[in-house]
């Protein structure tokens, strides 16, 4: 019997729900761990799924695949439990299952129409969000924010939700030793598209200069909106 994970966003991975699934899936003896995505990639363990009009639709085609098919892929691949990974770019789960269900929340449709003006239409997700927490047996939050916005605005109970951080590959990420502080500097390290606010930190700069003239922005990612 083996856990099954359900994902979006896998490898070759766009953002860092596809990045935290990647390096927890290298983590899990393959015999153990069936990843269902809409990716393409060789990897043993991976089982591409074909949501219609996923190109257009993307996370939400995948949920309505889920909806019909996650029984027969429990049957199928024998799985004793299942991981949603939830939140915008994420799942919804529309029904109970026969097996138990871990929910992991990286970020919420709540936040996403609050803090993003121009997005606020996407609070017609919420309700289909809440409902897929109230579905599962447990919940991850890999941070105290989300955690506080499932238990004030979701109505979920506090001792239903654990924060587990995402980890770092210290054989990547470690202090190099007689590094020095740059004075005056701002650091950016993430995805470069509007959605992860790297457009507002160029445009915010100004504000900094004029109280800090020598202060320097140094980015380190790339995406689409690099050039």
């Amino acid at each position: 019997m083996a856990l099954g994970l359900f994902t979006d966003d896998f490898y070759p991975y766009i953002g860092g729900m596809g990045r935290y699934v990647y390096e927890v899936s290298r983590r899990i003896p393959e015999s153990d761990l069936y990843i269902f995505s809409p990716c393409s990639n060789e990897m043993p363990n991976h089982i591409q799924v074909n949501p219609a009009l996923h190109h257009q639709l993307k996370n939400l085609s995948y949920s309505f695949w889920l909806h019909r098919n996650l029984e027969k892929m429990i049957r199928q691949y024998r799985l004793s439990r299942i991981n949603i990974q939830c939140g915008p770019g994420g799942l919804f789960l529309l029904r109970k299952t026969g097996v138990p269900v871990i929910a992991t929340c990286y970020h919420t449709w709540w936040q996403q129409s609050r803090y993003i003006k121009s997005q606020f239409w996407k609070r017609c997700f919420i309700p289909f969000e809440r409902h897929t927490y109230r579905l599962a047996n447990d919940i991850i939050c890999i941070s105290e924010d989300s955690r506080d916005i499932l238990a004030d605005h979701y109505g979920i109970a506090p001792d239903e939700l654990a924060v587990v951080h995402p980890g770092v590959d210290i054989n990547r990420f470690y202090p190099i030793a007689g590094t020095q502080k740059l004075p005056n500097s701002l650091l950016f390290v993430g995805r470069v598209d509007r959605r992860k606010g790297a457009d507002f930190l160029i445009r915010s700069l100004p504000y900094v200069i004029e109280h800090i003239p020598e202060v320097q922005l140094y980015v380190g990612g790339r995406g689409k909106d690099l050039a």
